[in-house]
């Protein structure tokens, strides 16, 4: 009974793999890196043309490898083209360190006030206080403003180009 589940599971896992398709990637390489940054049809990307100053932000439409160029909303880029991509930052440990200044700054100005109030027989420094809470504050703000996006320009250590992952099918050889 308990071999059923474990057998129909075998057969789900076997027909995806032999359904799957391949797919085409844009790939961001930096030199002497082994990260690769990458993009797929349908992502929207924001870059910048050669001798342009303004950004365009489109989604990719289809990638062409066999030509080095990405088909976008409106218009066909070439990868030579292109000058640079901003891609956005993960901010997710900058905004958890800037809350936790915040939880550290109002609990010691609160332990401080409570100790004042409750607890000690002796004279509280409420300037020590304020300098240790107020550079909390200030310095978690600051960490909220870190920067979102970031640039990535293309030449002598980064380069751009497309990856063709489609299965090709193996001749079928004539008996």
């Amino acid at each position: 009974m308990k071999l059923f589940p474990q057998s129909f599971l075998f057969l789900i896992i076997v027909c995806m793999a032999t359904a799957l398709h391949g797919q085409k990637t844009l790939m961001m390489e930096k030199r002497g890196s082994m990260k690769v940054k990458r993009s797929y049809e349908g992502d929207e990307i924001t870059y910048r043309i050669k001798g342009e100053k303004e950004w365009k932000t489109s989604i990719i439409v289809q990638l062409i490898p066999e030509d080095n160029i990405i088909v976008l909303d409106k218009l066909y880029v070439r990868l030579e083209d292109i000058d640079a991509f901003k891609r956005d930052r993960k901010r997710n440990r900058a905004i958890a360190y800037s809350n936790q200044l915040y939880v550290f700054g109002t609990a010691w100005t609160a332990y401080t006030a409570i100790d004042d109030l409750v607890i000690s027989k002796r004279e509280t420094d409420w300037e020590a206080a304020a300098y240790v809470g107020g550079t909390s504050f200030v310095v978690g703000s600051l960490l909220r403003l870190w920067p979102k996006t970031k640039t990535l320009k293309f030449g002598k250590k980064r380069r751009l180009r497309i990856l063709d992952l489609t299965p090709v099918a193996a001749p079928v050889p004539k008996v």
